[in-house]
Formats: structure tokens, sequence, C-alpha cells
């Protein structure tokens, strides 16, 4: 696991197009960063990253609301606390 990689980060990625961007990115054999798939429904987005892991596909689900400032800073601190940049 290296926090230094390529990272992606796809919003409102638990349904839609954002779910097929992740879907896509994750099935790129030459992408070999972090894919970050985020949403604001908890519950949604680990019924997404299940359905992407069934297919043996890898990413993470992070919480994160574009609409609330205190979610985006939140969200913010934490990649940059993992990869040491925004």
């Amino acid at each position: 696991d290296d926090d230094s990689c390529r990272v992606a980060i796809v919003t409102g990625a638990t349904k839609g197009i954002g779910f097929a961007i992740v879907k896509a990115l994750c099935s790129t054999p030459k992408y070999t960063g972090r894919v970050y798939m985020t949403g604001r429904d908890k519950e949604r987005g680990y019924t997404a990253l299940k359905k992407l892991q069934m297919r043996g596909l890898n990413c993470c689900f992070k919480l994160l609301d574009v609409t609330s400032c205190q979610s985006i800073k939140d969200f913010a601190e934490f990649i940059r606390n993992k990869h040491g940049r925004v």
C-alpha cells in the first residue's frame, strides 16, 4: 500500500455515471493508483463498494458530501494525511 501513489477521487460515485467512472478506472490495468469513490450516503457507498469488490476490483469508499464545507474539509484532511497532498 503506497500512500504516495496516484490518487483518483470520484464524487457521487455510489451510482450512475460516478459509479461507472470508478468501475472503469479500477478495471484499467495500466492505472495503478488508489481510487476513492465518495458519496454522501454511507449505506449506498458500502453497497456500491461491495459490488465492485465482488468483481475483483479494488477501491475505497469515503463519505463526502460536496454540499457541506465541513465534510469537504474533513475529506481533504484525510487525503492530505494519507497521501501528503490534495
